[in-house]
């Protein structure tokens, strides 16, 4: 989780991270895992108001490498096998978030829970 400043001198917690599933053993070798990347509220909620779209920007070698979603929830689910390091920009609303936040987090099909900065 971190903090990102809003107008008046004040932070919101945003929450980033992944989170990856095993998808048992008779998966091919490449689609072992299915994840998901997100940027949301440190309790799941709706951060519409202050974030004009977020792009996550994977691996290149996944067919349409950034991916920019303008509405919640702000994440993207694929399949793998691997880990790679995944950057999201966040773009906030006038009088949200600053014009342009990033967070850069790994994506590893061994990890199921959230990351922390």
């Amino acid at each position: 989780m971190e903090s990102v400043p809003v107008p008046g001198g004040l932070s919101r917690t945003i929450a980033y991270g992944s989170i990856a599933l095993w998808l048992g053993p008779k998966r091919p070798m490449h689609k072992t895992h299915r994840w998901t990347l997100f940027v949301r509220g440190p309790h799941n909620e709706d951060l519409s108001y202050m974030l004009r779209s977020v792009e996550f920007h994977l691996h290149e070698s996944f067919p349409h490498a950034v991916r920019v979603v303008t509405q919640p929830p702000y994440q993207v689910t694929e399949t793998g096998w691997g880990e790679f390091e995944a950057r999201m920009v966040c773009e906030g609303r006038r009088g949200g978030v600053g014009p342009r936040s990033r967070a850069t987090g790994r994506c590893s099909t061994s990890s199921t829970t959230p990351r922390s900065p």
